[in-house]
């Protein structure tokens, strides 16, 4: 029997979120718009548990700042005690938006979290209930701006079944983010990894399949330009066989541009239903 993990990669939940821009929204529909990123996380949550993944893999950017409302980290908790309960772990890295400092850390998390604190990268070991070995790599802001390539940084170290990278950062071409810890696909590609976790480029994207280098994209759209379905990827990794990448959503209000047709229309009443 072949060795085989399976794991739910997201990035960017940016939970706490202000929406300030959308005020004018009716009060109703602003509210779902606040309660928006919550529900998306719960709807993870939840597929992890029904998929029964080994683990859950948070690449950056969980909170939309490091000061958001004591409540938005007791949510965040609430759900990884919910993993708890299932026998799931969580590894975390943290982002530009949310980097990682010691005296402001509000809350403790459950055991089965695992938090990259440095912004040198690190290796953490994982045991699957089934015995399979993963040596889990990342790093965490821990100011605003990681301006250098952190690509060098990761080296496969000792023995395991599976390595899997995580990172927050700008993949070389890439326009609609700041260019925090650039990097380039040839780069990761030569490290020989059996998957790169990214975060920080909203937009979901599958930048290599050999190994799979991924951005998951949100797991809710934050504004009028994020169009389209937003969620995660559940991934099996199998040894000597290539990845299975699924896209899950998660998002519980989709923004979308629509055509609408006015061609018989003939008069302003009409114009305005």
């Amino acid at each position: 029997m072949k060795l085989s993990i399976t794991f739910i990669h997201a990035a960017d939940l940016h939970l706490g979120r202000v929406f300030a821009g959308l005020r004018h929204l009716p009060d109703a529909i602003y509210e779902k718009v606040l309660e928006s990123g919550f529900q998306a996380l719960e709807n993870l949550i939840q597929t992890a548990i029904d998929h029964r993944v080994d683990f859950v893999l948070f690449a950056g950017d969980i909170f939309d700042s490091n000061t958001v409302s004591l409540r938005t980290y007791i949510r965040f908790r609430e759900q990884m005690e919910k993993l708890k309960q299932h026998g799931i772990f969580a590894f975390i890295c943290h982002g530009n938006h949310d980097p990682f400092e010691e005296h402001k850390q509000m809350i403790e998390w459950p055991e089965n979290v695992t938090t990259f604190t440095e912004e040198t990268v690190k290796c953490e070991a994982f045991t699957a209930k089934s015995g399979e070995i993963v040596h889990i790599y990342g790093f965490s802001y821990t100011k605003k701006q990681v301006i250098e390539n952190k690509s060098g940084e990761f080296q496969k170290s000792g023995d395991a079944h599976f390595h899997i990278a995580m990172m927050h950062g700008n993949v070389e071409g890439q326009t609609e983010h700041d260019p925090y810890a650039p990097f380039s696909i040839h780069e990761l590609i030569d490290k020989e990894f059996d998957y790169w976790a990214l975060g920080h480029i909203h937009k979901r994207q599958i930048l290599s399949m050999n190994p799979p280098i991924v951005y998951p994209g949100n797991i809710q759209g934050m504004n009028k330009k994020e169009l389209g379905e937003k969620g995660c990827m559940l991934v099996t990794l199998t040894e000597n066989e290539q990845a299975s990448i699924a896209f899950i959503p998660t998002a519980s209000i989709i923004w979308m541009e629509e055509a609408i047709d006015i061609t018989n229309v003939g008069t302003w009443h009409e114009l305005i239903e």
